[in-house]
């Protein structure tokens, strides 16, 4: 049963039918995720699954074809936004299958990687699973993309591009991977989640014809916190009642408000959040702007974008 507080996508939009559409949604085997991909298939739509690890892909793929009365369907695909390598891959081999591209619901993240750690890149692990992974996917498919009718892009950032527990949201564009600086799991945290925010802003301005938008689901159970199983076992009861801790189908809901508007209803390139969200809480439904970053500006937009195209050699 759902919290009171929580607004949920209307019956009217849970109830479109997708059929004829193709949908990918990253990290789309657990958490929020995997509800996204086993709402949009229920829907109709054919949805991949996109993870780092297939067999962990099969089994939501599995859950979708088999629940009852699915009109969509569902494939698993071999995701690493850590290793451009395994992007290019998933970007071709897609392309190579279907002849465009519907919604890309760029879901996957880490979150508080408590020691500095780095991609196959060499970036560092939040910035460049949670950013520079998904700018590379989504300048890849852009081509896909663009053969739909009305294309769009959900990017999943976070109340915490704001503020993650102190530690102030700011890309910082001289050391975005600390090399020089002190690092600090929260703050890489907020970054990776302010550029995810700056990332689709941008994107909806230098391609207007797709819609691109942001979105905080709220503090979501879900496989994101890298913490001794144990010691996230303990907390969970905190997080959950302390914290308003919510479960996926309560934290897809914007998502899916997102997902599923239609195009009209939604402000391209605008931050979307749930009613009583905390502090930098903008966008269109259903609550009015209380509070934003300062760093969200049009100027650090374009700044993210032409570096991402340098670290990832993608040019839209």
């Amino acid at each position: 049963m759902g919290s009171s507080s929580t607004k949920y996508a209307s019956s009217e939009k849970l109830s479109k039918d997708l059929t004829g559409q193709v949908v990918v949604v990253t990290g789309g085997n657990s958490g929020i995720g995997k509800s996204t991909c086993l709402q949009l298939s229920k829907q109709g739509a054919t949805v991949i699954v996109a993870c780092r690890r297939l067999s962990a892909g099969e089994k939501t793929a599995e859950e979708c074809n088999a629940q009852g009365g699915g009109k969509g369907s569902a494939k698993a695909m071999v995701l690493d936004l850590a290793d451009h390598n395994s992007v290019k891959a998933f970007a071709a081999a897609f392309s190579k299958d279907y002849d465009k591209l519907d919604l890309l619901v760029n879901n996957a993240g880490i979150m508080n990687v408590p020691t500095r750690k780095l991609t196959a890149d060499g970036n560092e692990a939040q910035f460049g699973t949670n950013h520079v992974g998904h700018f590379s996917l989504t300048g890849l498919l852009l081509p896909s993309l663009k053969k739909a009718a009305a294309p769009r892009v959900v990017c999943l950032s976070s109340v915490f591009h704001d503020v993650a527990m102190g530690k102030k949201g700011v890309v910082d564009f001289d050391d975005v991977n600390f090399e020089r600086r002190a690092y600090h799991g929260w703050t890489a945290y907020a970054q990776s989640k302010l550029a995810n925010l700056l990332f689709a802003q941008e994107l909806a301005r230098r391609h207007p014809e797709v819609t691109a938008v942001s979105a905080h689901p709220g503090f979501v159970e879900s496989n994101l916190m890298k913490m001794p199983a144990v010691a996230l076992f303990l907390m969970t009861p905190v997080l959950r009642y302390g914290m308003h801790q919510i479960r996926p189908w309560e934290g897809v809901q914007t998502s899916l408000h997102c997902c599923l508007a239609e195009k009209e209803e939604l402000e391209n390139g605008r931050y979307y959040a749930q009613v009583g969200s905390p502090r930098g809480c903008v966008g269109g439904w259903p609550t009015e702007p209380e509070h934003m970053n300062e760093h969200v500006t049009a100027e650090n937009a374009r700044k993210l974008w032409e570096m991402s195209v340098k670290m990832t050699n993608v040019d839209y």
